[in-house]
């Protein structure tokens, strides 16, 4: 095994980004009468869980219990979905979003229900970016919904307009980024609902700096990139005299130095 090989290219593909749990908190109020969802999510196989690689989407969930009503105000959750209360005229909802810097977005997918034939659903991922010392600016990054007139019943719907974003939690030239999900229905109905609400992103590499690190990995190396991603994280200073030493083997002890700082390794004293 070579330094660069077996270093640089496997930890800077693997490690680092974890997928993450949107949670606010939200209330658990007597239900409305209606049936079981059944399957909503049937035939969403490709949207692994939790997925390691650059290739594979990883899912982060924000699930109806994470939604917290305009107002303060109650509304109904029953088999993972929630509705607003009948004769309720506040029927937008909130949720933050938590997800890793360097995540590249690739789709939102929401499971509703749509039983109405005059209402719809509506779901959108919103972006505020606060520089400091002056307003937030929001984007919105995802926007789906039913169509006014379609009773799809329970149904996911989904886009990847977003497919291609990258998410920051802090950018030095923008400020803080932080996300959460507006769901809206149109109508205070059983007949229009919201279950969970799922973001596929995939981890990635950051593009290589235009300077190199080290003396004997220069941009034009075909580890570069990996190997500056390792140096950037700390995760290694190389051999000594500014030098990476790619062709090196590695030992057993550098490797575990390898691996704790990638993983951030602690255990109780």
């Amino acid at each position: 095994m070579v330094r660069a090989i077996t270093v640089a290219l496997g930890l800077a593909l693997v490690v680092g980004l974890a997928p993450a749990w949107a949670g606010t908190g939200g209330p658990d109020h007597p239900p409305v009468g209606m049936e079981a969802p059944g399957q909503p999510l049937a035939g969403m196989s490709p949207l692994d869980t939790e997925a390691y690689g650059t290739t594979k989407n990883t899912i982060l969930v924000v699930a109806p219990t994470s939604f917290i009503a305009e107002g303060g105000t109650p509304f109904w959750l029953k088999f993972g979905y929630f509705s607003a209360v009948t004769g309720d005229t506040r029927r937008s909802f909130f949720a933050t979003v938590n997800l890793p810097t360097g995540a590249l977005l690739q789709s939102l997918w929401a499971c509703v229900r749509d039983s109405s034939d005059t209402g719809h659903v509506h779901v959108r991922f919103l972006q505020q970016t606060c520089p400091g010392g002056t307003a937030c600016t929001q984007t919105t990054l995802e926007d789906i919904e039913t169509g006014e007139a379609d009773t799809p019943d329970f149904v996911v719907i989904s886009s990847s307009d977003m497919s291609g974003t990258t998410w920051m939690n802090y950018d030095p030239a923008a400020g803080v980024n932080y996300g959460y999900i507006l769901a809206h229905l149109s109508e205070s109905t059983s007949n229009l609902q919201i279950g969970p609400i799922m973001i596929a992103y995939r981890r990635q590499v950051s593009p290589a700096p235009a300077t190199a690190t080290f003396d004997d990995v220069p941009p034009d190396h075909w580890a570069f990139r990996f190997v500056e991603a390792l140096a950037a994280s700390g995760i290694t200073a190389g051999c000594g005299g500014d030098s990476y030493c790619p062709d090196d083997p590695i030992t057993r002890a550098q490797m575990a130095v390898y691996l704790a700082a990638a993983l951030g390794l602690h255990y109780p004293g």
